[in-house]
């Protein structure tokens, strides 16, 4: 019994420690998943563990979502590049373990018996560390403001420590998700704990803007507009209340745009981008163009390995091999990827994963409407946008977040109450 009882407390204060520094510091990351696995295969209940498998429904759903690991896995047997640092086959093995192990740990661990509040721990452990990763960056952004004598510390890559832009404002939309369905289904709470909520939601509305991400800023406003539309479609007796936290969330994201106009003129370069002739843009490091180029680069090489791509290892280095013909400055000096995560899985694996990668997501998305769970449904239209203009699995800060709250709400969709925070 005791055994029993130490080693959930192991399970619930590392899973809270993982949420709880996703947004602050992704060195991290690692030892707790390392420690959370020896946790698992301690328990030496292997027996158990396949028997949940083979008996719940839910834990084999789970399983599949395996197979995008295995399909980069099976891209190993014909990459020439196995083990270079940063670029081999083997080390994007290792980069995406995520995908694989938290499966296997929500298929197979048995949360009831760890703590009835288990999920809503998790999310407050999730929001706790996004507010706590804002007050680093600020602090930090202070100190170098001090430094410098200059605004910029307070915008973009500037602002951001220890993290991509794209990817904290990603995991602040989803924090702010998370609140705003509280609002929505906890009318009846009191009044203190729905002004501190309200409060955060700006808050980090605010980050986001700062950060500057143009897919964070889109997808903070797609999240709104998904959010009504679901409850307009699914839940109707709310849609008076969503309708006004929907439009709040916009008008006030648009105020803020307007407050910080460098966040807002980030948004000019797209413009500039689409029409300018990208021809004569090879040597702009601009994102915008960056991102048209390799997109164009990129499709040039799948035509060229359409059916099996080029093997999970030789994706960078067929690229550069690609701006170097083309004679892309900015994307040969910084090794870009793909910065589309269907393209950059196309370009690996082939046909089969880019089948699989969509599968990993409109299975769910199709589970998550008939479930009527509009915080899965979210998580997946956030990761979505997100991976058109950014190859999110390519990046421990992507991977483990998809491959630990996708598993979380795939399973929690039957076994916990989701609206209380």
């Amino acid at each position: 019994m005791f055994k029993e009882e130490l080693k959930n407390k192991f399970y619930f204060y590392l899973f809270l420690a993982l949420a709880f520094t996703i947004p602050i510091f992704g060195k991290i990351l690692s030892p707790i998943i390392i420690f959370i696995g020896f946790n698992w295969i301690l328990e030496f209940n292997f027996r158990e563990k396949w028997r949940r498998i083979k008996e719940n429904k839910t834990s084999q759903r789970l399983i599949l979502f395996t197979s995008l690991y295995l399909i980069y896995l099976i891209g190993t047997l014909y990459s020439e590049n196995l083990s270079h640092a940063e670029a081999g086959a083997f080390f994007a093995l290792e980069v995406k373990l995520s995908i694989l192990l938290f499966p296997i740990f929500f298929a197979t661990i048995d949360f009831t018996t760890i703590r009835k509040d288990f999920y809503n721990r998790i999310r407050y452990a999730f929001i706790l560390g996004c507010v706590m990763s804002t007050l680093l960056m600020f602090n930090f952004a202070v100190y170098k403001y001090f430094q410098l004598k200059t605004t910029d510390v307070f915008y973009y890559t500037h602002l951001a420590i220890r993290q991509h832009p794209s990817y904290l404002a990603l995991y602040f939309t989803f924090a702010i998700a998370l609140m705003i369905i509280w609002l929505a289904e906890n009318t009846n709470q009191q009044s203190f704990k729905t002004i501190v909520i309200i409060f955060l939601i700006l808050y980090l509305q605010v980050f986001i803007v700062l950060l500057s991400s143009k897919a964070g800023i889109i997808v903070l406003a797609a999240t709104y507009v998904l959010f009504f539309l679901f409850y307009l479609l699914f839940k109707r007796k709310k849609v008076a209340l969503t309708s006004v936290i929907a439009a709040i969330g916009i008008v006030t994201l648009s105020g803020t745009l307007l407050f910080f106009p460098k966040s807002m003129g980030r948004f000019d370069a797209v413009t500039q981008a689409v029409d300018s002739d990208l021809e004569s843009e090879k040597n702009s490091a601009e994102s915008s163009v960056a991102r048209l180029l390799v997109w164009e680069s990129a499709m040039e090489v799948i035509r060229d390995h359409p059916f099996f791509g080029v093997g999970t290892g030789d994706v960078k280095s067929e690229l550069v091999k690609k701006y170097k013909e083309k004679g892309i400055t900015a994307a040969i000096e910084q090794e870009l990827n793909t910065h589309n995560q269907f393209l950059q899985t196309w370009l690996a694996t082939g046909i089969p994963g880019l089948v699989i990668l969509f599968l990993c997501f409109l299975l769910p998305f199709i589970y998550a409407i008939r479930q009527k769970e509009i915080t899965y449904f979210l998580f997946l239209a956030m990761l979505v946008i997100n991976m058109l203009v950014e190859s999110m699995l390519e990046r421990q800060a992507g991977i483990v977040f998809y491959g630990f709250f996708n598993a979380l709400l795939f399973y929690s969709v039957s076994q916990y109450n989701r609206t209380s925070i």
